[in-house]
């Protein structure tokens, strides 16, 4: 595994990661950030050649595009993983990737959504959801009407100016508690933002980790999964980790609107938009929750969860069958 230590942090690694050590602020001028990647392509070239690989696998369309002169060289023997929208805008860059996804062995895309802005190409879909919340057994437990919802974000801390809307809008409403687990860049902001408004129905219940997941969601009754960016594209296709817990979990969610994942949760019944500008927003999504079919809402999220297993499953299959080559 080659990687680039762009953060600077200590690790213990396995034997076979074999890193980039070299500090990149995220923060700099675009011409600093290029000739960081110019440092880490020379040093990525380097392995490549001295260890005379047969196959590579491009975790993310950046990676992909610095060596694309050494992929075209493996043409047929390497996958392209494409987890993101990049520079699509770029004609160049649009023309170098579609050349890396048509000589590629296969490319994978973590959203169907990805197609729009992509090559026409047959892609296989890879998922970001771990195998063992195909087994989770949870069930939608829907709360009797009146009680109060527990609405809950899980994970790092950013999208502050969508989100502060979310919280002014269910600000001191007794039907509803805002729950946050995670840290991260925007907690101050989001903090700051509570006191000055004296918002009484929140908790920030510290940092989020992975393995808590299970339990933070236990008493989870709508999962906040509603983003948005000032950098629109980041998450107009993408499908985020949210709404695979949304399903496995069975838990309503609350998404943003104009996205991708937004059209799936709508035209699945498993979430509901949220509008901005929408002053009874509160009472829309009380009711919305409340008219929910527990059963009909448990068999769609069983439906989707088995589609995306069979999806996975190609997916393990491709990659075995390159393997194989």
């Amino acid at each position: 595994v080659l990687f680039w230590n762009r953060s600077g942090e200590t690790t213990v690694l396995p034997n076979h990661y074999m890193c980039f050590d070299y500090q990149s602020s995220l923060r700099q001028h675009k011409l600093g950030k290029a000739a960081d990647f110019l440092q880490f392509r020379r040093w990525l070239y380097k392995k490549i050649r001295r260890r005379k690989y047969d196959k590579l696998i491009v975790l993310s369309t950046l990676s992909g595009m610095i060596i694309a002169d050494i992929l075209i060289a493996f043409r047929g023997k390497y996958i392209f993983d494409i987890r993101d929208y990049s520079y699509e805008h770029n004609k160049l860059f649009y023309w170098i990737e579609t050349t890396l996804i048509k000589q590629s062995y296969f490319t994978c895309i973590s959203s169907p959504g990805f197609r729009q802005f992509l090559p026409e190409h047959d892609y296989v879909i890879a998922h970001n959801i771990q195998s063992q919340m195909f087994l989770s057994n949870r069930k939608f437990r829907k709360r009797e009407y009146g009680e109060k919802l527990n609405v809950v974000w899980n994970g790092f801390m950013r999208y502050f100016s969508y989100q502060s809307k979310i919280i002014d809008r269910l600000k001191n409403d007794p039907r509803f508690q805002l729950v946050y687990y995670g840290a991260g860049p925007d907690l101050e902001r989001y903090q700051k933002f509570c006191r000055d408004n004296a918002v009484s129905n929140i908790v920030f219940a510290g940092k989020y980790r992975n393995s808590d997941k299970e339990t933070i969601l236990e008493n989870a009754d709508i999962l906040n999964n509603a983003y948005w960016s000032s950098k629109q594209k980041e998450v107009q296709y993408a499908i985020s980790n949210k709404y695979y817990d949304g399903l496995a979990y069975e838990i309503p969610q609350l998404v943003e609107k104009d996205t991708y994942k937004a059209i799936l949760c709508q035209s699945t019944g498993i979430g509901m938009m949220f509008l901005p500008e929408e002053e009874k927003f509160a009472d829309r999504l009380y009711d919305w929750y409340f008219s929910l079919e527990a059963d009909k809402f448990s068999r769609t999220c069983e439906k989707l969860l088995s589609e995306i297993q069979i999806e996975e499953a190609t997916y393990r299959k491709t990659i075995y069958d390159f393997l194989q080559l």
